[in-house]
């Protein structure tokens, strides 16, 4: 049902690709960005109040297929996630 509706974007703690799948399945392209990518979480803030053609869906505790070390799964990883050596992109 979301993924028939117009939104540009889709902001997930889910780990799965569902939301994707449901994207393609009403025949939408979404874009998949997860938190560690700091170049692609950039230009998706920066260009928020712009409607891309595609959908976004930003995955803000990784993404199964990310690296053990990107998936936010405990309080210990979130603050490890958060950190100034971390925000700064040296993750």
């Amino acid at each position: 049902m979301l993924a028939r509706m117009q939104f540009p974007d889709f902001l997930t703690t889910n780990f799965d690709s569902c939301i994707e799948r449901a994207l393609e399945v009403a025949g939408r392209k979404p874009k998949a960005i997860s938190w560690h990518r700091s170049k692609e979480v950039s230009n998706f803030l920066i260009n928020l109040g712009h409607t891309p053609r595609d959908p976004r869906v930003v995955y803000l505790h990784g993404r199964y297929d990310d690296a053990q070390k990107n998936i936010i799964l405990t309080e210990s990883a979130y603050v490890r996630a958060t950190s100034p050596a971390t925000t700064r992109g040296e993750n």
